[in-house]
């Protein structure tokens, strides 16, 4: 898997050009740029990075606030935190602000490819979970609109049946008018024939 990711680190450590190189030698990691603190909400939104690296050198604190914050606004994303020594602390902080992990110089490159696979890993169930809510939608939508298809075909034959019954009594209206004229003619000729018998 293809991973791209974001590096935030400030300028004045000069570690950036280090991290460049262990992202870019790790295979399932694809660097796309890097930002320091000021800007990584903007950079995270221009470049949408699966994979965000923050650096809490040289103000831990800040660095925590910083992976809160984009935690809150863009939770889908794996945030990773480097440091450079191992400090219980700032992991147990790190871990409960949502880091993946937290990686200190010294084992970072082995450390990397563990932690890239828990990722990686994630991101494959998540894309299972999205196909699987995308096919229950299509399959929601199909069933909506074969039931107004039945629906329609039920309301197109209902009003059919209704014609068709208004059109047979309007048929046996009229035939009703036309049996009550010959009824009345015929009455009314026998009554001018009784009239019209000699006496």
């Amino acid at each position: 898997m293809n991973l791209s990711t974001l590096i935030v680190c400030e300028e004045s450590l000069g570690k950036l050009p280090h991290l460049e190189a262990i992202v870019a030698n790790c295979a399932d990691l694809n660097y796309v740029g890097s930002a320091q603190r000021l800007n990584a909400k903007e950079r995270i939104t221009q470049l949408h990075p699966k994979v965000v690296w923050i650096e809490l050198a040289p103000d831990p604190e800040g660095g925590l606030s910083l992976l809160s914050e984009l935690k809150q606004l863009f939770p889908e994303t794996h945030y990773l935190v480097g440091n450079e020594v191992l400090d219980g602390a700032l992991v147990k902080s790190a871990m409960s602000k949502g880091a993946v992990d937290f990686l200190d110089d010294k084992s970072v490159v082995n450390q990397l490819p563990d932690v890239i696979a828990r990722v990686a890993a994630k991101e494959i169930a998540h894309k299972q979970a999205m196909d699987k809510l995308e096919a229950q939608r299509e399959q929601m939508r199909q069933m909506r609109e074969k039931k107004m298809s039945e629906d329609m075909t039920r309301a197109n034959a209902s009003v059919s049946h209704m014609r068709e019954t208004s059109n047979k009594m309007e048929s046996q209206g009229a035939m009703n008018v036309v049996l009550l004229i010959v009824m009345v003619a015929i009455a009314i000729g026998g009554a001018v024939y009784y009239m019209m018998m000699p006496k």
